[in-house]
């Protein structure tokens, strides 16, 4: 090698030497913004936490940090593998779901929360007697009987109630937090108040001669269907509605002669479906009419679901029934009486009096026999079922 070589594997040395310092300083650039980015964050988050204890002290409550410590969790503990039994104390009301992971118990007015291990979470007396339970995924709304009070939980401890001048008739909870109430006023047979998720009222939808048999909020809280009974000429109709709170508007509405209002249901893509005593009408967010159907026998129940209405119908002196869904078309015949519905993405989940069955596409491709006298059905994130009877539940796993 002589000297001109010795000079240019120097030079091309010294080029890489200089090409990778200029790279590592680059790289050290970046580092030091995004550490400056973390220390800007945490010093944040602190003087955020110093303000809420400085300013806000007189508000806090232990259950508040215990709900700041369950709600950071975005994996809620609802799979089998974590399921040890659950017992309770239920009457022949009682009702049953599923609540932020927890399994929620409600009868005559007591409301109580259990984790999948069996511990009780939460005893609240409401203190409202024949009530009902309306379980959103924020909140649980207690409210019925002859009770002019509305009381909504969370996960610990009563977080809002409020009184009005008649009976509360139902409640709706929207996904996101807020909620709507149906009730009466003076002069109006039927009144329902729409309130966002900081329980602040934003809008108000009144009927004088129609008597409200159901509705439902959307995910967002923006979008309320109602379907009430009115007559005309001495002939009941029932009455459609799809509103836009947030514009204060009716979007459409829709009468039909001689039939019962039964349900409605908004889905998760915004049509609508009413659900009447002989018929199911199924709307887009415009009022178009897109599958309408006559139902045979007799409409005894109607399961809500994101994607899906589940009307379920029997033919008198028959022991069979029907599961019907108005947006998809699909029809299930069972053979007995369905307790319970429920449904987990496009699976259907039915109770019968000795055993659980899964359809999908309206095709059986699960069963599994149970004791007899299960009251209701809930679906775990990794589609196992917990059947609940009067005192305990089980587990199916193996169902999945």
């Amino acid at each position: 090698m002589n000297e001109n070589d010795e000079k240019i594997i120097g030079a091309k040395e010294g080029d890489k030497i200089k090409a990778e310092s200029e790279s590592c300083r680059r790289f050290l650039a970046v580092a030091e913004k995004y550490m400056m980015l973390r220390i800007c964050a945490l010093v944040s988050l602190v003087a955020f936490v110093f303000g809420v204890l400085i300013f806000g002290h007189s508000s806090l409550k232990s259950e508040n940090f215990k709900y700041l410590v369950k709600y950071i969790d975005k994996s809620p503990v609802l799979y089998s593998s974590f399921y040890e039994g659950i017992e309770y104390a239920g009457g022949e009301n009682a009702k049953f779901g599923l609540y932020k992971g927890d399994v929620c118990v409600f009868d005559e007015g007591l409301l109580s929360l259990y984790g999948i291990s069996g511990k009780n979470t939460l005893r609240s007396e409401t203190g409202i007697g024949n009530a009902a339970v309306a379980i959103g995924k924020e909140h649980l709304c207690v409210y019925g009987g002859s009770s002019n009070e509305l009381r909504i939980y969370n996960s610990f401890s009563m977080v809002h109630s409020e009184k009005f001048d008649y009976p509360v008739l139902l409640v709706s909870p929207a996904d996101e937090g807020g909620y709507a109430v149906a009730t009466s006023e003076r002069g109006y047979r039927s009144v329902v108040y729409v309130y966002n998720k900081a329980f602040i009222h934003k809008y108000t939808w009144k009927s004088a001669d129609r008597y409200i048999f159901d509705m439902d909020i959307s995910a967002s809280g923006r979008y309320l269907a109602v379907i009430s009974m009115g007559v005309k000429n001495g002939s009941p109709f029932a009455e459609s509605s799809y509103i836009d709170t947030e514009k204060g508007s009716v979007i459409f509405t829709r009468e039909t002669e001689g039939d019962i209002p039964v349900g409605v249901n908004i889905t998760e893509k915004g049509g609508v479906c009413f659900v009447f005593e002989r018929s199911a009408l199924y709307c887009d967010k415009k009022g178009n009419v897109k599958k309408e159907e006559r139902i045979t026998g007799s409409v005894y129940s109607v399961a809500d679901g994101s994607k899906y209405t589940a009307v379920i119908s029997r033919n008198e002196g028959s022991i069979k029934s029907e599961v019907f869904l108005p947006e998809s078309g699909i029809k299930i015949s069972a053979g007995g009486k369905i307790n319970s519905v429920k449904f987990y993405g496009d699976r259907i989940y039915l109770l019968l009096g000795d055993r659980v069955e899964i359809y999908e596409e309206g095709t059986l491709i699960k069963s599994a026999e149970i004791s007899s006298g299960a009251r209701d059905i809930l679906i775990m994130n990794d589609g196992a079922v917990i059947v609940c009877f009067g005192s305990y539940t089980t587990l199916i796993s193996d169902i999945t």
